[in-house]
């Protein structure tokens, strides 16, 4: 007998098409729209920066003026100077008041960067998301519209024998699905956490490589326990992710953590040897992770927000690699100490 699957719903594939359509759009307006407010704020700031510049300025001038002017009234003691001590009084006081202005914009300059650093950087990740990721599921649609109008005008093939329907009609899928062999340990539940999170990492233009690095080397990927509270650590072909961090975190940011320390297997691999050789090596293989972990982070973040994530990912390229590697040279002063004494 044949059989033919009930293709009742391709308008409403329009309708999600049209619907995907009209969010990029809107998205985008929005976007340009908050683009052309921080600019004017930011305008706005740098001219109260520039108008209290002036005015400290001009109030030291004034200052030194009206100094002036009372040493020249006491130099006759017969003169009555309190015109020229309340002169004085009155002009440092406008020093003092343009020289708060001055730092409360200064501060409020410096608050306001910092907002809007994070912002640029979640609002970079959305347009990606949008610009590649929307535009691909736009297409994927159309073409499934497509394929399902050209469907219903043709007889459905005859199903084997002995195959139910719906197992014939996954057939085709199924043997386009060629899982790639991690070795995540764990329970069934956490395994699958963690393939989620390595196939997304896989996905990603800037993550495939490490992906591919811990499955050729059978890397152990697992959540567990890590020395001295470390978020994450990769020791002699294992990857642990801390599991009071990352078991109940999103595949996206999981993929991203796995990006950092599976960076320092790929480096181990380059070496042919498991430690760097130098302070310096050591420095540079970990800004090297970092720099995968938050690259990662912007291609596989979507609109997802995490505010640690989001908030390292602004300094981290707002920053020059001289800069952060002093920052990494700080952080991790105690480990260098002991692996290097």
């Amino acid at each position: 007998m044949s059989i033919s699957a009930r293709v009742r719903s391709i308008p409403v594939l329009e309708e999600w098409k049209g619907a995907l359509k009209r969010f990029a759009g809107d998205t985008q307006q929005i976007l340009q729209a908050a683009n052309l407010e921080i600019q004017r704020t930011e305008d706005w700031l740098r001219e109260r920066a520039n108008h209290w510049h002036h005015k400290v300025e001009e109030s030291r001038d004034e200052v030194e003026r009206a100094k002036r002017d009372l040493e020249d009234c006491r130099e006759d003691s017969e003169n009555d100077c309190s015109e020229e001590e309340d002169t004085l009084i009155e002009s440092k006081h406008r020093l003092r008041k343009a020289e708060e202005e001055l730092e409360n914009v200064r501060r409020w300059t410096q608050q306001v960067g910092e907002v809007v650093a994070i912002y640029r950087a979640q609002a970079y990740r959305l347009n990606g998301f949008i610009n590649k990721d929307l535009s691909q599921a736009n297409a994927f649609l159309g073409r499934i519209i497509s394929e399902l109008q050209a469907y219903v005008q043709v007889q459905q093939p005859i199903v084997p024998a002995g195959v139910s329907g719906e197992a014939y009609a996954q057939t085709g899928i199924a043997s386009k699905l060629a899982s790639t062999p991690w070795n995540t340990i764990g329970d069934p539940e956490d395994k699958q956490k963690l393939q989620n999170a390595l196939s997304r990492l896989e996905e990603s233009e800037k993550g495939k490589a490490i992906a591919e690095a811990i499955s050729k080397s059978s890397t152990e990927v697992c959540f567990g326990q890590t020395k001295k509270g470390a978020l994450a650590q990769y020791i002699s072909n294992k990857i642990t992710l801390d599991e009071s961090v990352w078991k109940d975190a999103s595949p996206n940011r999981v993929a991203a953590i796995i990006a950092h320390e599976g960076t320092h297997l790929q480096w181990e691999i380059q070496r042919n040897g498991p430690r760097a050789a130098t302070r310096e090596e050591y420095i540079d293989e970990e800004y090297h992770a970092f720099k995968a972990q938050f690259e990662v982070w912007l291609e596989v973040g979507g609109v997802e927000i995490d505010p640690e994530l989001d908030q390292n990912l602004a300094m981290f390229r707002s920053m020059s690699e001289v800069d952060i590697k002093s920052r990494i040279r700080e952080q991790y002063k105690e480990e260098l100490d002991e692996l290097f004494p």
